[in-house]
This record gives C-alpha cells, structure tokens and sequence, in this order.
C-alpha cells in the first residue's frame, strides 16, 4: 500500500510540479515568472548612464595602467575586485559599452597587445606559444581562436601579409 502511494504521488508530482509551489494552473506560473523577469530586467536597466561612464572610465584607466590582461587565468572577478567594481556592474559595462563578453573582452586586449609589440626587437624571435604567453593566453590553440575572432585572420596569415 504505501509503494503504491508513493508511486502514483511521485507521477502526480511529474506531471504537475506546481504543486510543490502551491500553484493552481498556468497562470499562477505565468505571473511568478514575468514578476522575475521584471526583477531581473530592472536590475539590468538599473545602472545610470553616469554610473556606467564611470565605471567605464575606472576600467580602461585601469587596464592602461596595469595590463592585468596579461595574467594568465584573469577573471571578471579579479578585475572587479581591483577596479572596486560590483561583478555585475562589470559584466554589464562590458556588454553594453563593447559589445562583448568578459573572455571576448580581454582577449581583444590581449590581440592589441600583440599587434601593438609584434615587431619589438625582443619580440621577433618568439614563435606561436611564446606570443600567447607573453600575451596571457592560457594556450596555443585559445590564442589563435582569439586573433582569429579579432582580425579574422590566424597569426600566420596575418603575419604573412603584415611582415615588418
């Protein structure tokens, strides 16, 4: 007997987990949801135009100053806490100021910084590896998606045609 019910309790509740909330139907669900989403959504919007100048300022002075991108493994978290930024408005200064994700934004520094040095004469003898490290890549391969996705070329190709 009790196999039996808690069988057929734990098809019910399969079938309909809204009990578990307290839920009537659908539209309880419905409300709920579109009550988070506006939450979220107004947390989003929630950064004034000034406070994103402002961070946006704190951040590329920062990045001239200190080239963090250079570090292997650098995290939203780390730049957040060394800018004395909250993660969240960090990662929303970036995606709305650059139009890129966190990865995708420092890997574009870490590209400049290459093309910025490439033929420094303390450069010229690095081969493929040893510009992804001196450039904080963690390896071979992500450095060349990264140039690839920055300058639609690989280093190769675009060392080719750009030769000193």
């Amino acid at each position: 007997p009790l196999g039996i019910i808690l069988f057929f309790s734990t098809v019910n509740l399969m079938l309909n987990p809204r009990v578990l909330y307290g839920l009537k139907d659908q539209k309880d669900l419905n409300v709920i949801l579109e009550t988070d989403e506006k939450k979220s959504s107004n947390k989003i919007f929630s950064l004034s135009s000034e406070k994103i100048n402002e961070y946006k300022e704190k951040l590329e002075s920062f990045i001239k100053s200190q080239n963090p991108f250079l570090e292997k493994g650098y995290s939203i978290r780390q730049m957040a806490a060394d800018c004395d930024i909250p993660v969240h408005h960090l990662s929303i200064v970036i995606n709305r100021e650059y139009g890129l994700n966190y990865a995708d934004f420092i890997n574009r520094y870490r590209v400049d910084y290459i093309l910025a040095h490439r033929y420094d004469e303390n450069w010229r003898q690095f081969s493929m590896e040893g510009l992804a490290k001196e450039s904080g890549f963690n390896s071979r391969s992500s450095f060349i998606k990264a140039f690839k996705k920055v300058t639609d070329q690989t280093p190769s190709e675009y060392f080719e045609k750009n030769r000193y």
